[in-house]
This record gives structure tokens, C-alpha cells and sequence, in this order.
């Protein structure tokens, strides 16, 4: 239930072996973050790949402004 935190803002986003630790291999349940076991390793790293090239766009996309600012 309710929106999960971000993860093109998380440090998990910089190191694979982390995140595939977490989406894989469950680091995180006791934290609410479920575990994606069914994902072979190769869709877990294509996962990977897509969450670093949303931080990248993320980071470089231009401020938008406060709407009525």
C-alpha cells in the first residue's frame, strides 16, 4: 500500500551488487520492500540499467519552476 520511496535517489541506484541484493535477494523486506526472486539475473541488471538512466535524466532535466513563480 502507498508509494514506495524513489530509487533513482537512492544510493542503490550507484552499486549493483546492492540493488541486486534488494530486488533479488530480499535485503530490505523488513523494511516493506518486497523481494522480485521470479526476475532472472539478467532482467534484475536490465532493472538496473533503467533505474541509473532515470537518475541520470533526473539529475540532468532543468529545475522546473513552482507553478504561479
Amino acid at each position: 500500500p502507498g508509494r514506495g520511496p524513489d530509487l533513482r535517489e537512492s544510493t542503490l541506484a550507484m552499486d549493483k551488487d546492492a540493488f541486486l541484493q534488494v530486488v533479488k535477494g530480499g535485503a530490505l523486506l523488513q523494511r516493506g520492500m518486497p523481494r522480485y526472486d521470479q526476475l532472472s539475473r539478467e532482467q534484475a541488471i536490465q532493472l538496473w540499467h533503467y533505474v541509473r538512466q532515470q537518475a541520470r535524466a533526473a539529475k540532468n532535466a532543468p529545475a522546473r519552476k513552482a507553478p504561479g513563480g
